[in-house]
């Protein structure tokens, strides 16, 4: 619960006006994303097992917009 309150109040950062890519640098916790702003590159196969939330909020958000949090494993 902690890590989802942690969340949400970066997430209205972001509704807040900080950008996306200054929120992933500053609390981005993957080492591999947080330096280039948050990008994630491109899905062009279906994620492995266990990701379905993920690959649904991948598809189903607009470009620009920001998805609900999304618990994956």
């Amino acid at each position: 619960m902690k890590q989802k309150n942690k969340l949400k109040d970066i997430k209205a950062k972001i509704n807040g006006g900080m950008t996306f890519e200054n929120a992933a640098i500053s609390f981005s916790e993957d080492r591999i994303t947080a330096p280039s702003g948050g990008a994630m590159g491109y899905f062009t196969a279906k994620l492995p097992s266990g990701f379905y939330n993920l690959e649904s909020a991948l598809y189903n958000v607009s470009v620009g917009q920001i998805s609900d949090i999304v618990e994956s494993k």
